[in-house]
Parts: C-alpha cells; structure tokens; sequence
C-alpha cells in the first residue's frame, strides 16, 4: 500500500498531543540538558511563512537527536504578542487588540503542530500574559533602582502616522520598519536604558560565546569602541565653549573647521543673526533624516554656517563653525573638529564649501584627495617627525597638562529609547507625584494592568492613547495624587528575558526557580535570523548581564550558540511579498506534499545559512524521497532479521556523516547520504533490521511522521522519539589496505600494501624493503622520489582500475572522474618538472578541476576529495533513467535547438558548446535517439550517441549540485596564481572575489561554453596550446576557428604524445 502522508501525519500528530510525548520533565537533573529555542515570534494575521519552517526544523532536528542521545531536552515555544500590527488593527476596527492577537496565536499554534515541530506546549505564554508581564515591570523596577532606565530630553525618532517614537534598527531608509511612515528627528522626553554602561561588558562577552563570526562584528561595530581625546574649543568673542571626542588629536594642527550636529544645544546660542534662516532651515532638514541616512559616506555633504568662529587651542587659529547632518548628537559630544586633509568625509565638506586644507601628515596629494594613511607628523610644531603613537601620547599628554580635555575611551552605541506613545505594550511602572518627582511603584503593586479603551489612536503631538484613560491615569501614591506614566515598553522589552520564564513559566513568586535557572542556562542553541543583530540580540544580552549582577541570571551571556536561517526567496530569486504574489504558504505545500516532504526540502534546499529560492520541482523530489522510503523498507518486504555484509560499509558510514552533519546542522549533505544509503539498499535483496531501524533513527528528526509510521510497522509500540541513537563501526567504513603501485622509469616493477594511513616516510621505507624494487635499482642512481597521494587522499585504487579495471568499477562515475583528474595532474605535475607552466588554464568540464589545483585556488589533496564526492553525488543521486549523449557537428547552436525542440519522447538538451558545428546534447537514450534522427534530417554531418551514466550538466542532476554545494563548505579557496577561464560563462577568468562554491555547483546542471573559451584564449593572444586528454577534439577545434596568429597546437594523451610535445616545447 502507497504511504498515505494525510492520515498518518494527522494519526501521529495527535498521538503526540495525547502522549503528551515532548513535555520536558524540568526536575530530571540525571541527564544531561539541551535547551533548544526559536526566537520569540511574532503572531502576525498572516501566519507562518516558509522561512519560519526554516528556522523551527533545524532547531526541531537538533532537539529530536538530542533527546534520542539521551538528553533532556528543553524545546519550548511562546510568543512576542505586543506590537503595532496588532494596534493598527484596534485603531482601525475599535476592537481590543488582544482579540487580534489571540486569534493569530491559535492559526500559529495549528501550523506548528501541523510542522510536527516537538515543543513542549506545555510551557507556553505569551508576552501580554499579565503573569508574564508582570515581571518585565519587575526587571524595569529594577533597572530604574540602579539608574540604568532614566527620563531624558533626547533627539529622538518620531513617528506622527504611528504616534510613537521609534529606535534606530526600527527606522530604514527614513521610514517606519513597520508600515513604512515617514519618520522626523524631534526633542521629547523619553525612557531610556542605559546601554552605554554596559558597552564593555558586551564587547568582552563577545569572546565568550559561539555565534556567527559576522553577527559578532555587527555588534562590535554597533558598540563603536573608540580611544582618543575630548578636546574643548572657545568660541571667539564670547564665554561659551563646546567639547569635541577624536580619535585623532594628534591631527589638531590640521583641524580647520568645527561641525557641531543640528541638534547641538549651542548652536542656536551661538548663530549670528545674519545666518539664523539658514541655519533654522538647515535644522528642519536634517530632522527629517534617519542616523543612517545622515552618515552615509557616499552622499552629498550639505551643512550651514552659524556664523561663528572656534579657537584652535594649539594653532590659536579662528575655525568656522558649521552644522551639518553628518554630526550625530548621540555620539561622542554632537560636535568635531575637522581635519580635511585627512578624513575623506571632511575632505568632501571642505571642498563643498571651499575651507581650508592643511596637511599635517607626510604622504599623498591633498590637492587630490583626502591622505587617510599613516605617516609622519608635519605642520605640527612639537609634534613634527613623530609617528602615531608617539604623537597622540605627546598631545594627550599636553591636552591633560594644560588642562583642556583629557583622555577618553568613547562608544558609539547610545540609549535605548524605552518608551512608546502606543496602547498595546506593558505600562511603564511609574507614577509621577504633584511635587513633580518620579517613583517607582513596589513590585507587589505589579501587574500594572491595561485599562479598556474605546479609542486607540494615538494623540497628536506625542500623546499616548492611554493619555484619555483618566480613571486609569489618576491614582496615588503614598497618599499623593499622582499620574500614571502613559508611555508603554517597546517591543523588544518582552524578548529581552523570555528564555529565563520557559524554565518555570508558571511561578508566581520569582522570574524562575534558582534552582532550575542554575541548570538549565544557558540556551545550549539559539536559532533565528540576523536581522535582529543589534536589535533583540544585543538588548537580552544587556538584560542577562544585569540579570546576572542582580543574582538572578546564573550565567552572563543568555545565549551560548547562536545560528541564523538563511531567507527563503521566491522562485523568482526575489524576497517573498504579496505586492510580488510570489509567496509561498506552508499549509498548501503541507495539503499537497505533506509536512515531512517541506521539512525535507527546506533542509536540502541548501546550507542552512545560505538564501534559496523556492523550486516546485525540489518539493517534488522530496516528496518523492519520502515514498521510495516507504517503498524500500515496507512495501519491499526486504527488512529481515538477516545480514548482508554489502551494506555494512554504506550503512555506518550514513550513521557517522548524519551524525556529524546534524551536529554542524549541514542538514543538506545529510539528506543527500540518507538518499545514498537508500538507493544501495534499493539494489540490494535484504535490508537488515537492524540497519532499517537504525537509518529511519537518523531520518527521524528530519521526517517524523512516515519514521513513527515505519518505526510502528516493523513492530514496536511505542514512539520512536526516546529510542536510542544509533552507532557506527568505524572499522566498517574505512578499507586498511590498499595496494601501491611502484614504478620505476615508467613502469610497473611491484605492489606493495600499505596501511591507508601510513606516513609517508614508512611508505618508502616498505618500497625499499621490496625485492623486486631492489633488484632494479641496484647499481642505479635515484635522480627523483615520487610519492602518489591520490589514492591515499580518496582511499580509491584509482591505478589498479584505470590500467586492470574491472570495467564496470572503472565506469562509475567517482571512479571516472578520479582517473581522469589525476591522469591530467599527473601530466600537468611532469611538465612542471621540466619548468613548463601555463598562464591560461581550462578545463572542459571535470578537466575545471584540473585547471583550478593547477592554478593554486585549490590544493591537489583538497581537488582530490571534491571530485571524489562530486562524482559520488552525481552517481548515487542521478535520477534513476536510461541516459545518454550524443556529438552533434555540422549544425548551428540554433539549429540544433530547432531539432530537439520537436523531440517528444523524454528529456534532451544542448549542454556543451565546443565549437561553432559540434554540439554535445545530454538525455534520456530514446529522446537522444529521436533528436539524433530529426538533427541528421535536417543536415547534421554527424550525430553520434555517446554512452554516459547520466544526464550531465542538465539540471536533472540538482540534487547533485545541492550535495555538491553542501561539501564545498568544507572547504577553502586560495588566490589563484594563474589565470582560469570559467566553463560557465567561457569568456571570463575567476577571480578571487568569486564564489567559486556557487559556481562548481552550478557546473554540474548547467552547460559548457568551451567555445567561447578557445575564443578567449586567442583574444588573450596565447602562442601555444597544450590539450591534455585521450584525443585531439579541442585541438580540431582551436584549428579551425580562424586567427591571424601561428599557434603551437599540441596534445598529450599518452608517453609518445607527451615526449613529442616535451621535445617541441623544449626546441629539441
């Protein structure tokens, strides 16, 4: 019977929920524990994407092998429910935006159930749950006792169409994250956290956690550390002064402006009359720009003059005072001194509005550009002839002795704006008393609930809805009338502590038990997307650092492992929007494929970091991975309690690689080795138990509904999520011996056997050991000692199949292609001894390979083990068919598109282009045979089939290319030291900026340009031409293609060709 993907995913999903199967007992401390989450989610009124499948399956595969591992597993889900979605909807319909979010937590729920995602449900909540935020007011009381939440005047965001004031990482481009509104800088008072103080602290923690190395420098660059000087200038003709931070004070002499931010507190004090509407004007401007667009490097400098002039306080020389947009208030002081001659953005300022420019560094021509290197110090006075370090101590030096300014570790990072003038967020505990001052109300007046409001708009000029809830707002305090603050917490307050709650979500009396905190911190993997990098990820890490002062967190850093989710794209190639209509909804694909067939395809799509875009063929194919399981290990009836040592070594070593591959989370090659091992236990008679139990273990994470249904047919009763990891012989999956082929002077004179893994000193120890080898050597002299890895490095006999077969071992294609590959380097490797090396590589097709190790960009040991796994994949993962290829010559490429365009019997397609008449296609043997029949028709001199293991260079073979795309990970690229022209495009050379990952993946379905790339080496002017290979098919080409310049064509295919052409080259 065919495996019904509808009943039995409903059948186990319900079973779950009744077993209740993934409750966390949280008081089993004789295991060891796994804490798995998913960033707190947003309910928004769409639903689930396919990029949350993403995420929630990789961190559902980890805790599903963790628990099989014997861990206790911690995998539990919530959600981040206040936001503006959800008060966008109350201000449009009236209704309480509660109802809203309620209703969207249950469509959330029903598609993550429907996922078979294992959490632990029974430790949900959500963030406007009044015992949850309860305790957020509990951490604010807390914060505000240790002065880190503060009311301050402050520049800040503000948002009219919203009616609230917006953070930096809420605001693009000028706009609302949300909604996309304009946004305008103002002055308000706001809630603030102290950030700044804590900025040390989060740059160390930095050190202490594995997280993606990029997301690391995003928060260091976004903390801005920077050491220098606070230097304080006079404005000339008054008593006002203004201080300026610099990591550069050892460039004073060349500082011959000062910019002071718009929003600088002195520059209405000290604009002059006559520049006052300039000025004003300039204000309004700049508040209309986000920090980002003002400090765009690339934009156009813009600024007014304030009409007043600063003391140089070395040179005594008057600077003109400007404002413009590219001064932030909110770092350093608001206000720098400009040093044009060498800081590009100055340089451009000056240059706008014709200033001066001294140089006060030796090097560069600052009549061109800006000189932002290092040098020695000119036009300096005391400071001339220093270099850096010596003149910035000196001049911090004098700065502190003439007591000027001082020295100064400064941050870019600024207060966390923590308020805004919305209903649907928690109430700021506070009140503020009739004398004007601010409490903080006791944590045992908490929860600070929200009132019922008929009205949820926000008010003008910055005034929350809960402004027009009177009753609300009135209250006492200590027997004072009093106002409630009327501001709310921003969305980001929730998600700051979240993970601490999970461990004992239903306490009453503390945030968690100190007990239960103590064991289960940290989060053991957090997974979610980058996008949040100096958002939610830095403030949980501020929260959990003072959480962990107070004595209340175990652990500094929340967060031990952090891994993020590549986007999911359209099949277009772009971001998912329903403006585009190319989005994808997971429940259509979950009706139509069911839900272990998406899990399946977003884990193959590719590295789980990595972008993708959606192919409906992909889902297809994995749709049908799942029922060739079902049909080998069910309806085969090939599972016996029997063995058969054939699949022992595919077995284990599907068993270690999964193993492995789950732990680094390279889902994608996991998948593609479970796809082997199925395919080999397709070919063979009997299945052993043992190995069909243990293979649908591994799966299990990735598929758990057709495992628990395979798990129960093969006779047990219960659920196979707590059954024990399977585990590998290792002397199972590596072969000991292997057989060395010694030659003397180019032939064969022994075999010796050697350990696979025997170095290579006891190698030639054991050659010199032989006989045989020494009855030939004897009176000889040894000029030169070659050592062959390949076989070493792929563990493949790769000479005893290529020169004693057997044929049909030869013939497959990881056999192929490692013999052909090292014939070719070892060609290449000899001419190299006689001091031959090309400036231009090639290869057509596998030959690629040959061309990139020749060139450096790979090592031989590195190219050695791709191609050995490209082969591998393009073996066992070419889908299953009767496949061909076939010369066409005598027809153009457009001719031969015409032909095969009326070919109706299968697959066929053009896939090497050698030259203008010889075209190879690739397909299945009846579509070859019809399209080689109607191309002879139509005039083709040749049309010639060609026997091959499978549709190569077609994207028949994309699992292929996926699996091959995976295994590059593993490795890495160097400069190339000679040039290689790409197969893909043929008319252009890698570069080093290449992602040459990308593109020998997308080698493998995608045509070879080998014409364009004979055409881009006679463009490049080459003199010789060297084809090495079994034939002369190339050399007939490059002859024929026509050009005003004599070339040496040359072939190397067997001794005689390589000795002719080594006496050519060499003039002999």
């Amino acid at each position: 019977m065919a495996y019904n993907f509808i009943e039995n995913e409903k059948k186990w999903q319900k079973y779950w929920d009744e077993h209740k199967t993934f409750e966390t007992n949280i008081w089993d401390f004789s295991k060891p524990k796994y804490y798995a989450l998913d960033m707190f989610p947003y309910p928004s009124g769409q639903g689930l994407h396919v990029g949350h499948v993403e995420g929630y399956t990789a961190t559902d595969i980890i805790s599903r092998m963790k628990r099989m591992q014997g861990y206790n597993v911690l995998h539990p889900m919530g959600w981040d429910a206040f936001g503006l979605p959800a008060e966008q909807y109350a201000i449009n319909t009236g209704n309480h935006p509660e109802t809203f979010t309620r209703k969207n937590i249950e469509t959330f729920k029903k598609q993550l159930k429907s996922l078979a995602i294992s959490y632990d449900w029974s430790r949900e909540f959500a963030s406007c749950d009044e015992d949850y935020y309860k305790w957020t007011q509990a951490i604010f009381i807390k914060l505000y006792n240790k002065g880190l939440a503060k009311l301050v005047e402050m520049p800040v965001n503000w948002c009219e169409e919203l009616g609230t004031v917006l953070s930096n990482d809420e605001v693009i481009d000028g706009k609302s994250e949300r909604g996309g509104f304009p946004v305008v800088r103002k002055n308000m008072k706001q809630w603030v956290m102290d950030i700044p103080k804590y900025a040390e602290i989060l740059l160390n923690g930095l050190n202490e956690i594995d997280w993606p190395e990029s997301t690391k420098e995003i928060q260091r660059n976004w903390i801005g550390k920077s050491i220098g000087a606070e230097i304080n200038f006079k404005v000339s003709n008054t008593d006002k002064e203004f201080t300026v931070f610099t990591t550069r004070p050892d460039t004073i002499f060349g500082a011959t402006y000062c910019v002071l931010s718009p929003e600088h507190p002195l520059v209405k004090e000290i604009t002059t009359q006559e520049q006052k509407d300039e000025v004003e004007k300039y204000i309004k401007e700049a508040a209309s720009k986000s920090d980002l667009q003002r400090t765009e490097l690339n934009k156009e400098k813009t600024g007014a003059f304030t009409g007043s002039y600063a003391i140089n306080p070395f040179s005594k020389k008057l600077m003109p005072i400007w404002i413009s947009d590219y001064v932030l208030m909110t770092y350093g002081t608001g206000a720098i001194m400009a040093v044009p001659a060498h800081d590009q953005r100055d340089y451009d300022f000056a240059k706008a509005f014709n200033l001066e420019i001294i140089p006060v560094l030796e090097g560069g021509d600052v009549s061109k550009e800006a000189f932002i290197e290092d040098g020695n110090h000119i036009n300096s006075e005391f400071l001339n002839g220093l270099n850096k370090k010596d003149a910035i101590d000196k001049i911090i030096e004098k700065i502190e002795e003439e007591k000027i300014g001082s020295k100064k570790v400064n941050y870019r990072i600024h207060e966390w704006i923590f308020a805004r003038q919305r209903y649907w967020g928690e109430p700021v505990p506070v009140v503020y008393t009739e004398d004007g001052k601010i409490h903080v109300l006791a944590e045992t007046d908490l929860p600070i609930t929200l009132p019922e409001l008929e009205d949820y708009r926000p008010g003008k000029g910055g005034q929350s809805p809960l402004s027009r809830a009177t009753d609300w707002v009135n209250t006492t305090f200590e027997g004072q009338k009093a106002k409630r603050e009327t501001s709310t917490m921003p969305g980001a307050a929730a998600s700051s502590w979240y993970f601490l709650r999970y461990i004992d979500p239903k306490n009453q009396n503390a945030i968690a038990d100190e007990e239960l905190l103590k064991h289960w911190m940290p989060v053991d993997l957090y997974m979610g997307g980058p996008e949040h990098a100096v958002g939610h990820l830095l403030y949980s890490r501020f929260w959990n650092n003072f959480l962990f002062e107070e004595g209340i967190s175990p652990v500094k850093e929340p967060f031990a492992k952090l891994r993020h989710q590549g986007m999911i794209l359209g099949p277009n190639g772009e971001k998912m929007s329903k403006s585009k209509g190319n989005v994808i909804n997971p429940d259509d694909v979950i009706n139509e494929y069911g839900a272990d067939a998406l899990r399946l395809y977003e884990m193959f799509m590719g590295p789980i970091e990595s972008a993708k875009p959606w192919d409906e063929k992909g889902i297809e194919g994995s749709k049908k991975f799942i029922d060739r399981v079902w049909r080998v290990l069910i309806e085969s009836n090939k599972v016996q309690d029997k063995e058969n040592p054939n699949l022992e070594k595919e077995y284990n070593y599907t068993i270690k690689k999964v193993t492995e591959d789950y732990e680094n989370m390279n889902f994608n090659t996991a998948i593609a080795q479970m796809m082997i091992f199925i395919n080999a236990a397709f070919k063979e008679d009997i299945i052993p138990t043992k190995m069909a139990e243990g293979f649908i273990k591994v799966l299990n994470p990735i598929a758990p509904h057709i495992t628990e249904e395979i798990w129960n047919k093969l006779g047990h009763e219960n659920t196979i999520s707590y059954e024990k990891w399977p585990e590998y012989d290792e002397t199972k999956i590596i072969n000991d011996k292997v057989n060395l082929a010694v030659q003397i002077n180019g032939k064969l004179r022994d075999l010796v056997e050697i350990n696979m893994d025997e170095e290579q000193e006891k190698v030639k120890e054991l050659v010199h050991k032989s006989e045989k080898v020494k009855a030939y050597l004897e009176g000889h002299e040894i000029v030169k000692e070659i050592y062959d890895k390949a076989e070493e490095i792929t563990k493949i006999p790769i000479k005893k199949l290529s020169f004693e077969g057997p044929e049909e071992e030869l013939n497959k294609t990881q056999n192929t292609q490692l013999a052909i590959l090292t014939m070719s380097l070892a060609i290449t490797k000899l001419l190299e001894t006689e001091g031959i090396k090309a400036d231009i590589s090639a290869g057509l097709s596998l030959g690629e390979y040959s061309a990139l190790i020749n060139s450096k960009a790979i090592t031989i040991e590195d190219g050695l083990k791709i191609v050995k796994a490209r082969g591998k994949y393009m073996q066992e993962l070419c889908p299953k068919g009767d496949w061909k290829m076939a010369a066409i010559m005598g027809l153009t490429e457009e001719q031969v598109n015409e032909g095969i365009s009326k070919v109706k019997s299968g697959f066929v397609k053009a896939v090497n282009f050698n030259t203008e008449g010889q075209i190879v296609l690739s397909g299945e043997t009846k579509a070859i045979e019809e399209a080689c029949t109607y191309l002879k028709e139509m005039g083709a001199k040749r049309a010639l089939p060609l026997n091959t293991a499978g549709p190569f260079h077609t994207e028949k073979l994309i699992e292929s290319s996926k699996a091959l795309r995976a295994e590059l990970e593993n490795y890495t690229f160097n400069k190339f030291e000679s040039k290689v022209i790409k197969n893909l495009t043929g008319d252009t050379y890698y570069s080093d900026e290449d992602n040459i990952k990308e593109i020998l993946a997308e080698h493998i379905i995608n045509p070879v340009q080998f014409k364009k790339t004979l055409e881009k080496m006679l463009e490049e002017g080459i003199d010789t031409f060297i084809e090495i290979g079994p034939g002369k098919t190339l050399s007939g080409f490059l002859k024929r293609i026509e050009t005003d310049k004599e070339i040496k064509i040359l072939n190397i295919s067997n001794v005689e060709t390589y000795k002719n052409t080594l006496s050519i080259l060499k003039g002999e």
